[in-house]
C-alpha cells in the first residue's frame, strides 16, 4: 500500500481482498481483463500533494503518478493591446495595463516581446487578489504598422496578447532649407535665423548632426577607427624598435630576455589605454555638426507640440570666398533627416591705389626718380598690405617704401617708389600687393622707356678752310649735356691717325657734363 498518510489503496466495488496479513492488495488478472483500485485522497491542507504508486508484476514494475492541487494562480491580462495607427516615428509611446492575480496562490510572471515592443518591469510577483500595473512602450523606427505577441508567463502556463501599432511620420517642418547668411568682411560674423516646427502632438527631440543618415555615421566611425589601428600599429612598431635597439647592447642571457618581455608588455599596455580612450571617444561622439566657418545654436533641443523654436546660424568667413555647407536635421518623428545648405559670402578687405597705372616717359639711364601714390582703405575693416617682389630686370630697380603695413578703416598709406633703370628699352612692370583675407591683389602699374644719354654740339660741321702746312690751326666749339643726368664723354674724330701720326687734336678730349652744362 502507498506509504504515505494522505493516500489510500483500496480495490474496486464488488471485489474482495484476498491478502495476507501485512501483504499489499494483490490479484491475479486473466489475458484481456482488466482491474481496478481506488485511490482515497485525504489532505489536511491546502498545498499541492504528490506521490509515485508503485505497480509490481511477476516481470516487471512501473510508477503511477499521483498529483493533487491545493490551489493555482490565475493572472487575469488583456488580450489586445492597440497603440493605434498615428504614433510618431521614434517617439516612445506608452500603455499601461493591469496584471491582476485572480486565482488562490501566488505566483511569480515573465513578460517578454520583441522590438519595437517593450515592457517597464519584464517580471514580477503577485499574491492572491493582488494586481501591478506595467507599462507597455511602442518605439517604431518606420511609418508602417506593426504587430507582435506579448508573452506572460507564470506558474507552468502561458498566456498571449497581441500588440500591434502604426507609426507615422510626425509634421514636423523646417522654415528654410537653404538659408542664405548676408555678405560679411572677413574677420566679422553675421547671422542667420530659422525656425523648426512641430505641429504634432507629441513632444520631439532634434539635433544638428553631420551626415545625412546613421549609415554615413557609422561608416564615418569605421574609418575612424581603420586610422586608429594603423596609427596605434605604427607607434607600437616604432617602440619596440627603438627600445630593442637599446637592447641589442646587452647580453641575450634570461634576465636579459624576461627584461625585454615586460617592457613589450608595458608598452602593450601604454598603447591599448591610450588609443582605447581614444577609440571609446569616436564610439561615443554624437557626431553632432560642427564646421570651421559655420555654426548653429542650439544644437540639439526639444519642440514642444504645437509649438516652434528658433535656431541661429553663424557666420564668420577666413577669405573673400563664397562658402557652402550642409547640416542634417535629425529629429524624432522622421525617419529621414532634413538637409539644410547654409551659404554666404565672405567680403575681403576694400583696398585700392590713388592711380592704377603710371606713365613715366623717357627716363634716361641711370637717373634716379621718385613717385608717391597713396593706398587708400574703402572697406569697413582695417587693411592689412604686403607687396609681392618682381624678379624682372626693370623690375628689381624699383624700390617701394614701405612693403607691408595695415590701413585702419578711412584711412590711406602713402608709399614712396624710387626708380633708378639700369638697362635701356621699354618696360611695363605691374607690381601686385596682397591684401590679407582677400583673394585678389590690387595691383599698381609704371610704363616707359629707359633711354640713354644726349649731347649736342653748338656746330654740325668745322670748317678750317685753306691752311698752311706745318701751322697750327684751331677752331672751337661747344658740347652741351642736354639730359638730366650728368654724363662722361670722350670726343674723337673717324678716319683720323693715332698720335703721333694725328692731324687733329682735341682739347679736352675727354670729361664729365653735369645736366644741362657745357663744355668748350
Amino acid at each position: 500500500p502507498p506509504d504515505s498518510p494522505y493516500f489510500e489503496l483500496a480495490l474496486g466495488k464488488g471485489r474482495k481482498a484476498k491478502t495476507s496479513a501485512g501483504s499489499s492488495p494483490s490479484d491475479k488478472v486473466p489475458p484481456g481483463m482488466e482491474v481496478s483500485y481506488v485511490v482515497r485522497f485525504k489532505p489536511d491542507a491546502r498545498i499541492d500533494y504528490s506521490y509515485d504508486l508503485i505497480v509490481a508484476t511477476e516481470r516487471e514494475q512501473f510508477s503511477v503518478p499521483i498529483r493533487a492541487s491545493g490551489g493555482s494562480a490565475l493572472l487575469d491580462f488583456p488580450d489586445h493591446i492597440d497603440f493605434g495607427d498615428e504614433c510618431v516615428v521614434g517617439y516612445k509611446s506608452e500603455r499601461t495595463v493591469y496584471v491582476r492575480n485572480i486565482g488562490d496562490r501566488s505566483t511569480k510572471f515573465l513578460l517578454r516581446t520583441m522590438p519595437p515592443f517593450s515592457v517597464t518591469h519584464p517580471d514580477g510577483y503577485l499574491r492572491e487578489g493582488q494586481a501591478c500595473q506595467v507599462s507597455v512602450f511602442f518605439t517604431p523606427e518606420s511609418s508602417r504598422h506593426y504587430e507582435c505577441d506579448l508573452h506572460l508567463k507564470y506558474g507552468e502556463l502561458e498566456a498571449v496578447a497581441q500588440v500591434k501599432g502604426g507609426a507615422v511620420n510626425s509634421r514636423v517642418s523646417m522654415s528654410h532649407s537653404l538659408l542664405v547668411v548676408e555678405d560679411t568682411y572677413v574677420g566679422l560674423d553675421s547671422q542667420g535665423v530659422l525656425t523648426i516646427r512641430n505641429d504634432s502632438d507629441v513632444p520631439v527631440d532634434f539635433s544638428w548632426r553631420m551626415f545625412p543618415s546613421v549609415d554615413a555615421e557609422d561608416e564615418h566611425r569605421a574609418k575612424l577607427h581603420g586610422k586608429l589601428r594603423k596609427e596605434k600599429a605604427d607607434e607600437l612598431l616604432y617602440m619596440q624598435q627603438a627600445h630593442f635597439s637599446d637592447d641589442s647592447d646587452e647580453e641575450s642571457d634570461s634576465d636579459g630576455e624576461r627584461l625585454r618581455v615586460r617592457r613589450a608588455a608595458k608598452i602593450g599596455n601604454t598603447l591599448d589605454t591610450k588609443y582605447g580612450n581614444i577609440a571609446k571617444g569616436i564610439k561615443e561622439d554624437p557626431m553632432f555638426f560642427r564646421d570651421s566657418i559655420f555654426g548653429i545654436e542650439p544644437l540639439s533641443g526639444r519642440v514642444w507640440a504645437q509649438s516652434e523654436i528658433t535656431c541661429t546660424c553663424s557666420f564668420a568667413p577666413k577669405d573673400a570666398l563664397v562658402y557652402s555647407c550642409s547640416a542634417y536635421l535629425s529629429c524624432v518623428g522622421q525617419e529621414e533627416r532634413g538637409q539644410l545648405v547654409v551659404k554666404g559670402l565672405g567680403i575681403g578687405p576694400k583696398a585700392t591705389f590713388s592711380y592704377d597705372e603710371l606713365d613715366v616717359g623717357n627716363v634716361f639711364l641711370e637717373s634716379a626718380h621718385r613717385y608717391e601714390v597713396q593706398l587708400l582703405n574703402q572697406g569697413d575693416i582695417e587693411v592689412e598690405f604686403r607687396l609681392n617682389n618682381r624678379d624682372t630686370a626693370f623690375g628689381k630697380r624699383f624700390d617701394f617704401r614701405p612693403t607691408h603695413g595695415t590701413i585702419a578703416v578711412g584711412g590711406q598709406c602713402e608709399i614712396v617708389v624710387d626708380f633708378k633703370p639700369s638697362d635701356l628699352g621699354a618696360f611695363c612692370e605691374v607690381f601686385e600687393w596682397n591684401l590679407k583675407g582677400s583673394a585678389t591683389a590690387v595691383t599698381l602699374a609704371f610704363r616707359g622707356h629707359s633711354v640713354q644719354p644726349t649731347f649736342t654740339f653748338d656746330a654740325s660741321m668745322l670748317n678750317f678752310g685753306n691752311v698752311s702746312f706745318g701751322f697750327l690751326n684751331s677752331r672751337m666749339l661747344t658740347l652741351t649735356n642736354t639730359s638730366q643726368v650728368p654724363c662722361v664723354y670722350r670726343l674723337h674724330i673717324s678716319g683720323d691717325d693715332e698720335a703721333p701720326n694725328n692731324e687733329f687734336t682735341i682739347v679736352p678730349q675727354k670729361g664729365s657734363l653735369l645736366p644741362s652744362c657745357s663744355q668748350k
